[in-house]
């Protein structure tokens, strides 16, 4: 009887041992693509250390049933505790609200005030826009920049209380560079925080996701054609429709994209009027977005983040070409192009 307790035990620990490299040679397709990356792929086999760190994580990734195995253990989690699988990228908050938690992307520091600057730091960063305004006037070019809003800002009720105890009282990054721009420069950018605090009950972000959802992009569009003179479209212009959706990174992120159990109400913006938006890819240069029947035949190139995507649709009604690269400011790419009005656009926390 012992005997046969301990062949089954050890043939049991042989089959767990096993799993990992029978996944190899096996279809291990369940649940892919839940994390949206890309996974390690075979490295070359050479004598050499970081070779061998390659062919680890290539094992990782690949394991037998590595992804069903996240996929439990994250819907086991936010099931029964409510608790994030992967803390150190998303906290969970209440109401089913998510937050990007991530130290490494500098929304944590951003959240609880660690990126300050100082004053010096404070003074290269203004002088550098003022530099760009005052260069690109020189040659008929506006220039401006914008700061989103962090999602905690806005939405900071939803936090969970452990994640608010880290949050000091006293400015943010955010803070210091409107209050030094209000007091030592003439150069103040456009702060859209207070404009979509106004108007925060219509739910301007997503819960399921680090970023605003198509009506807080809207509200966003509104201050920045005011901020660079243009009337901006009225909401009344736009058919709003609430759908459900499964979709959010934060939720890819914490291995739940197969629980159908985890979905939200989001607002979906389409333009009323007449559009021709179209996105051309260039045969030199970064692609761009052409609308023939915009007011203006002017041109809007934006360096700019993940936030900026959900604004594209509205801002190229505007103008007849938009370019909008994500990367930060590249005068190169100004010289080539020639823009009239040069933007740019990040997160509070990219600031």
């Amino acid at each position: 009887m012992e005997s046969t307790a301990k062949n089954i035990f050890c043939l049991s620990l042989l089959i767990l041992l096993l799993i990992p490299s029978i996944g190899l040679v096996v279809d291990n397709t369940l649940y892919e693509g839940c994390e949206k990356r890309t996974l390690t792929e075979w490295p070359v086999l050479e004598a050499k250390k970081e070779n061998v760190e390659a062919l680890e994580n290539y094992y990782k990734d690949h394991a037998g049933l590595r992804t069903f195995w996240n996929h439990l253990s994250s819907t086991i989690k936010y099931k029964l505790f409510r608790s994030s699988s992967k803390p150190s990228s998303v906290i969970m908050g209440k109401e089913g609200w998510m937050y990007y938690a991530s130290v490494g992307d500098n929304e944590i520091p951003s959240v609880a005030k660690k990126d300050l600057w100082s004053t010096e730091e404070l003074q290269n960063k203004v002088d550098s826009w003022e530099d760009r305004r005052n260069n690109l006037g020189d040659k008929g070019i506006d220039y401006h920049v914008a700061i989103w809003p962090n999602k905690p800002t806005i939405y900071q009720e939803h936090l969970s209380d452990k994640m608010k105890r880290l949050i000091p009282p006293g400015p943010s990054k955010a803070d210091q560079v409107m209050d030094y721009c209000r007091s030592q420069s003439p150069f103040i950018p456009l702060d859209t925080r207070n404009y979509l605090t106004k108007e925060k009950d219509k739910k301007l972000y997503h819960q399921l996701d680090s970023h605003w959802n198509d009506l807080g992009a809207y509200y966003a569009y509104r201050a920045l054609m005011i901020e660079l003179g243009i009337q901006p479209y009225e909401l009344s212009e736009f058919t709003l429709r609430w759908e459900d959706s499964r979709e959010g990174d934060l939720r890819y992120l914490m291995g739940l994209c197969n629980l159908e159990t985890v979905s939200e109400k989001v607002p979906k913006l389409t333009f009323n009027g007449k559009a021709e938006t179209n996105k051309v890819k260039a045969d030199k240069g970064p692609a761009y977005f052409f609308n023939e029947a915009a007011e203006s035949d002017k041109t809007i190139l934006v360096f700019r983040d993940s936030y900026f995507s959900a604004l594209i649709p509205y801002v190229s009604l505007h103008f007849r070409v938009g370019y909008y690269p994500w990367t930060y400011f590249d005068q190169q790419l100004i010289e080539e192009l020639q823009p009239d009005i040069v933007l740019s656009a990040n997160v509070e926390r990219r600031l």
